[in-house]
């Protein structure tokens, strides 16, 4: 059991969000990423209607996309039980839990109804940092299964997600550990108009998925730019052509 903290971060855009997070966890490192160091390129960026958070973890990119935009909505999905509670705590704790749906699951396409989700790793300290990742790429770098926790989730499309609210999204972020290829997958992603993001190399078909699986998924309905190494993991912004 990690202590808990209660912190205040500036959104990409300036405004305060607080959030209660894990101590000696990734927590910390991930409300910064998506805050003052702007992983998924929010500053400037407008959010109208509603957004999709896939993998929202604690929050991050969910309270900064309501703080910068106040008309905007977000449905935030996360399979790992705590970080779903962390979730709902810091909506509740910014005055924003009338603006989002929080869904209890996991991406992934949409003939698919569950996955089995493995979390609370131990293992070594790298492992233990980031416990809370939900089927953390970390594990696919090791020769066996580290001890852990798991569950079966359901599965939520890309599609499911937005019928949910009736109205397609404005905007996707989406970091899900490998789960973004089937999620991707979903043909009416064709129509969304900014998806930003990251890739990871995970295992498939005996080699590791690559930046050219994100071209074959998006590249014919949106203009692809990376970031990061080109071996992966690395960034993603795809804008509807």
């Amino acid at each position: 059991m990690h202590d808990p903290a209660i912190g205040q971060w500036q959104t990409p855009n300036g405004r305060s969000v607080t959030f209660e997070y894990r101590q000696d966890t990734n927590d910390w490192n991930t409300i910064q990423s998506c805050t003052a160091a702007d992983e998924y390129q929010l500053r400037g960026q407008r959010v109208d209607g509603w957004a999709l958070d896939i993998g929202a973890h604690i929050g991050g990119v969910t309270l900064a996309i309501l703080a910068d935009n106040p008309t905007a909505h977000v449905v935030a999905i996360e399979p790992v039980p705590d970080n779903l509670r962390l979730l709902r705590r810091n909506l509740d704790l910014n005055g924003f839990t009338d603006r989002a749906i929080v869904v209890d699951g996991a991406a992934g396409p949409p003939d698919v109804a569950e996955t089995v989700i493995r979390y609370n790793f131990r293992g070594d300290a790298n492992l233990l940092h980031h416990a809370h990742i939900g089927n953390t790429a970390l594990v696919y770098e090791r020769a066996g299964i580290e001890e852990h926790d798991e569950r079966t989730a359901p599965v939520y499309s890309y599609s499911a997600l937005w019928r949910l609210v009736e109205e397609p999204p404005s905007f996707v972020k989406i970091d899900c550990e490998g789960a973004e290829y089937g999620f991707l997958a979903d043909p009416a992603v064709g129509g969304c108009p900014l998806i930003i993001g990251e890739w990871h190399p995970v295992p498939w078909q005996g080699v590791g998925r690559t930046r050219l699986d994100i071209l074959e998924l998006l590249g014919e309905s949106h203009w692809i730019t990376f970031t990061g190494p080109e071996a992966g993991p690395g960034g993603f912004r795809a804008v509807r052509r």
